[in-house]
């Protein structure tokens, strides 16, 4: 895929930015300012995933050039690089593709999650606990910052209810990434408009045993349990 037009076009925006930034009087409007520093941020970051397909492909042709070399050893050597540096030519390609496309209006809002236990008990407080913290390690890998807003520890290190703040660029496109292998997941306006609230309600681990263990106490025919009939014959329940 052709990019050229595209970069250029990226790159005479980048160089606006940048006087818009040499501005003292852009940081009068913090809002706007930080609209123009993210948009600096991610337009530097697309220029510099493009430098580095163009080294990429580069190193690809220079390669393919060296396989036809009289020079059997570097012509091995050459050769044998080649599918890899194909790989990353490829992989590089999707990414710039991806970070071409017109930006959602909300990806560089903030967020704030909201992690609730549900049914289930301390089993269901633990599982809310191991999610807090694994979107905790998201953030650090994805370059953001959680703050904590508000929290009701359970016994046993779980938690009851947790409330944080994600913030950083592109924290609520990254959030949606990482939440959307969560069922039970939804959005809903936040304060002033601002932010997204993304509410994450943990369902129970637990939940599925405690129904199976509530049938085994429901009353049989016979009056004791629904399988007190298998345990005193030996044979199946009955329908």
């Amino acid at each position: 895929m052709d990019f050229d037009l595209l970069i250029q076009r990226k790159r005479e925006r980048f160089e606006q930015l940048e006087c818009e930034i040499a501005d003292p009087s852009l940081f009068e409007n913090r809002n706007r300012a930080g609209e123009i520093m993210r948009e600096h941020a991610n337009v530097k970051a697309l220029l510099a995933k493009w430098n580095e397909l163009s080294s990429a492909r580069m190193q690809l042709a220079d390669n393919r050039e060296l396989a036809n070399s009289t020079d059997v050893d570097l012509a091995q050597m050459a050769q044998e690089e080649i599918p890899a540096l194909e790989k990353r030519v490829a992989d590089l390609e999707r990414e710039m593709q991806v970070a071409l496309l017109p930006p959602d209006e909300n990806e560089n809002r903030d967020a704030i999650i909201e992690i609730r236990a549900g049914t289930g008990g301390s089993e269901a407080a633990i599982f809310a606990a191991d999610l807090y913290r694994m979107y905790n390690r998201f953030a650090e890998s994805a370059g953001l910052k959680i703050e904590s807003m508000d929290s009701s520890p359970s016994e046993l290190g779980g938690l009851k209810e947790v409330i944080f703040k994600v913030s950083g660029e592109s924290v609520f496109r990254k959030s949606q990434s990482c939440r959307r292998n969560h069922a039970g997941t939804r959005e809903r306006k936040g304060v002033a408009g601002e932010m997204e609230r993304v509410v994450e309600r943990a369902n129970a681990t637990g939940r599925q045993s405690r129904t199976r263990q509530f049938d085994r106490r429901r009353p049989g025919p016979n009056g004791g349990g629904r399988n007190s009939r298998a345990r005193k014959t030996g044979g199946r329940p009955r329908t």
